[in-house]
């Protein structure tokens, strides 16, 4: 006899009411929303980070107060959060974007369960980018720098790859690549995103291998 065990998915019950957050030297603070969806109260931590997304809040530094940090949150609630820039704006970078992390840490309240019961306690994390935008770039516009993607075709290991330049100040972030034949790709490198003055390459076994 076989014997299968199945488990019901867990969803978060909380959510930010952006995909990104773009603080702009010029304004230096954002604000943004967090909802709880869930019937029940939760804990939510926030903290930016720089991609050191296994370090712990409390060492990480970063120029961001995020305020509150730590907070109830009621089911079917919601609250504003406020991000600010509070270091010195020379010591980020004065002619890109540069790249952060905001976190949101949910953690339900304890599980109560019949005594002696296994109990499995779920607390899900949230990363969203933050962009900080100086004053160099106030007047460019994202959709126009669109024409500085350049897209190339190089030599590697006797085969051929791709290669996408990003010639532009921006962070830009592609869901996938539609190749000539209509293969498309979209299992893309650092999670399809390319830096500043930067490239991408798809690697020759990608192309082949597209669906």
């Amino acid at each position: 006899m076989l014997l299968l065990s199945f488990c019901s998915l867990v969803y978060a019950a909380t959510y930010i009411n952006f995909t990104r957050l773009i603080l702009n030297e010029t304004e230096r603070e954002v604000t943004f929303q967090i909802k709880n969806e869930g019937d029940n109260a939760v804990l939510m931590q926030l903290w930016i980070d720089r991609d050191n997304i296994m370090d712990k809040p409390e060492v990480i530094k970063t120029p961001f107060l995020v305020s509150p940090p730590v907070f109830r949150l009621d089911g079917k609630e919601s609250r504003i959060i406020r991000l600010q820039f509070i270091d010195d704006k020379n010591l980020l970078a004065k002619n890109t974007e540069s790249l952060f992390w905001l976190n949101a840490l949910e953690i339900p309240r304890k599980a109560k369960g019949k005594e002696g019961a296994a109990l499995l306690q779920v607390a899900f994390r949230t990363r969203i980018k933050v962009f900080y935008r100086p004053l160099a770039l106030a007047q460019l516009n994202t959709e126009q720098q669109l024409k500085n993607i350049n897209v190339l075709k190089i030599s590697c290991d006797d085969k051929y790859c791709i290669r996408i330049e990003n010639r532009t100040p921006f962070h830009y972030s592609l869901l996938k690549v539609t190749l000539t034949n209509g293969k498309e790709i979209n299992d893309l490198p650092q999670d399809g995103m390319i830096l500043p003055y930067s490239f991408m390459d798809i690697s020759s076994e990608k192309i082949v291998g597209s669906n």
